[in-house]
């Protein structure tokens, strides 16, 4: 979280651009662009939850909790990000998934709960970027 503190983020940065050779930007990062940026991500996360747990209640006879998939599905989201052998974390976010999940729904249906949710998950992401395309060049 110190990380986050506008004064650290900044000098943190403009090193970042001197080590890559760039010439730093000219953007100071401020209380209030962070805690905005801050509560969208929150926002992102709490609609991720209620994604997840949709899926996962689609799937299961069992409630296995908002809380915990939200949790388990937020947990494999960050370690994926470095587990840096695979893109998108992949293979580490659905180990993390299986192993949470199916000890409290059973390894079948945490199997078919994390392939769905990869599979929903990527197609959303292709079908938001096709949009963006197609929203651009009609614009444009």
């Amino acid at each position: 979280l110190v990380l986050l503190y506008p004064p650290v983020l900044n000098l943190l940065l403009g090193r970042a651009f001197r080590l890559l050779g760039k010439e730093a930007a000219d953007v100071r990062l401020d209380f209030a662009a962070l805690s905005e940026a801050a509560l969208l991500h929150a926002g992102i996360f709490v609609a991720y939850g209620l994604f997840s747990y949709s899926l996962a209640r689609s799937v299961t006879p069992e409630d296995p909790g908002l809380l915990f998939v939200t949790g388990v599905f937020t947990l494999a989201l960050i370690l994926g990000i470095f587990f840096l052998v695979a893109p998108a974390g992949l293979g580490a976010r659905e180990a993390i998934q299986l192993a949470a999940l199916g000890s409290v729904v059973g390894p079948e249906q945490a199997l078919v709960i994390v392939v769905l949710h990869r599979l929903v998950d990527v197609s959303v992401d292709l079908v938001f970027f096709v949009s963006c395309v197609l929203a651009e060049r009609l614009r444009a």
